[in-house]
């Protein structure tokens, strides 16, 4: 069982604005071994429940954008951006999600979450903790979702999507392309938004330490 989990149960909700967003709302539950990240008072109903109703799109696809970063960059003193490249909630788009930050350490990582309250919602998570996990269990569970909701949209004909062309990106690089791209991430850059002569920097350092070939 993977330590990391997004269980995806898909739901139809009618009036949604915008074509993925109406094809991938679901109840969404986020567990980390025992803790659900997802346990949220809902101040609707009163009442207490371990899953989010929420498009899964807008999550799946900052993920993809953000996947260098997540998975290769670690907190370095001083650099600006670090948790809007490594917290979920910055990939709500106006929706739910959790207070839930990706650290990585290595081959592995630290997975940090933080009670947090969203009244324009009106719901809140009152739940904290943190997991030390193998960075290879965090890749397989993110990458596991991105490909749920890409089978989801092709299955109900939304295709040539961001996400579909953010992943295909990722999937497509190399070994070359790939230690160039965990290079730039570890610096905290964007590999796919450098300047030529960045770019040149961070292969010409890559090569000096050997990680590309």
């Amino acid at each position: 069982m993977n330590k990391l989990r997004f269980d995806i149960e898909w739901e139809r909700v009618d009036g949604s604005r915008g074509d993925e967003l109406a094809a991938t709302w679901a109840r969404l539950a986020i567990r980390v071994e025992d803790a659900t990240i997802t346990r949220v008072n809902d101040y609707r109903s009163l009442g207490l429940r371990d899953h989010l109703l929420i498009p899964v799109y807008p999550l799946a696809e900052w993920i993809a954008t953000h996947w260098w970063s997540l998975l290769y960059e670690a907190q370095a003193p001083g650099r600006d951006g670090y948790e809007h490249r490594h917290n979920l909630r910055f990939g709500r788009e106006g929706f739910a999600l959790p207070d839930l930050l990706i650290k990585p350490m290595g081959e592995r990582a630290l997975i940090e979450w933080r009670a947090l309250e969203l009244p324009q919602a009106r719901v809140g998570f009152p739940t904290s903790g943190a997991r030390d996990l193998d960075l290879e269990d965090i890749r397989n569970a993110l990458a596991d979702l991105i490909e749920t909701v890409l089978a989801r949209l092709d299955q109900q004909a939304v295709t040539d999507t961001c996400l579909h062309q953010e992943w295909q990106t990722i999937q497509a690089a190399d070994a070359m392309e790939t230690a160039f791209c965990i290079a730039a991430a570890r610096l905290g850059q964007d590999p796919y938004a450098l300047s030529e002569p960045a770019a040149n920097a961070i292969l010409a350092a890559a090569n000096q330490l050997g990680t590309v070939h």
